[in-house]
């Protein structure tokens, strides 16, 4: 007689930058186990597949995981991961550059519980999908995927940052013209770029800057010299 199927809870949320409903469950011991591997290998592309193949397994509504911005990925991996293993996450502190009450350096080490329920997305009230780069050239922008994202902050060089901008163009205008992402090529839309002037292209790196984050303040004291201080916790790196 074959072993019963395990039967498992589902909880709702929304994607943040769609507020579109979406159901999900825990993972299970299985998934954990790819995640901790991949956690451990410390390598940035093998923890970002596992994160994809468990959001693949644990979300039952019909959403396609490549699509989703990089800050929906985060948050809906972090609300997974609270229902999973615990809605608490132990984070340890090391007070280094603080000085104790005998004037002496503070090494200590702090270990600080953070609540991940208040943990959202920010949305900076600045930001625009919408860039109007000159009166005659307007940008219409698309979140960067969690495949694409891997050239984010990673070095200045040109032909990273333009094909980082090319991907997350959906459509530019230009007078009377419109062209969506089928109709250049990616050298095309490098020699568009290239053509912008520094504070034009400056109006791009803006919609970089103020995207939207996964993003908690926290406030601790130091267990030894008991100075208070703040820290933001920013990201899934943080968090994982």
């Amino acid at each position: 007689m074959p072993l019963p199927k395990l039967k498992y809870p589902t909880f709702f949320d929304k994607i943040p930058s769609t507020k579109e409903s979406v159901e999900y469950r825990p993972f299970l011991v299985k998934e954990q186990k790819v995640l901790l591997i991949a956690s451990e290998s410390g390598d940035q592309k093998s923890i970002k597949e596992a994160m994809k193949k468990t959001l693949q397994a644990c979300i039952i509504s019909k959403i396609n995981i490549d699509e989703l911005a990089t800050f929906d990925i985060e948050y809906l991996f972090l609300r997974i991961r609270s229902k999973s293993i615990s809605e608490k996450l132990e984070i340890v502190f090391s007070h280094v550059g603080a000085v104790n009450k005998k004037g002496e350096p503070c090494e200590h080490k702090t270990k600080v519980s953070v609540d991940l329920d208040p943990v959202t997305v920010q949305f900076d009230s600045e930001h625009s999908s919408i860039i109007n780069v000159s009166d005659s050239v307007t940008l219409k922008m698309r979140y960067p995927n969690i495949d694409s994202s891997d050239t984010l902050g990673i070095d200045n060089d040109a032909g990273n940052v333009f094909d980082l901008v090319g991907k997350c163009i959906s459509v530019i205008s230009v007078g009377e013209e419109t062209f969506n992402s089928d109709d250049y090529t990616t050298e095309e839309m490098r020699e568009f770029l290239e053509q912008f002037t520094t504070p034009e292209f400056k109006k791009v790196e803006r919609f970089f800057e103020t995207m939207p984050k996964l993003k908690h303040k926290i406030s601790y004291k130091c267990g030894a010299c008991l100075q208070e201080d703040e820290y933001t916790l920013e990201g899934l790196s943080d968090f994982f």
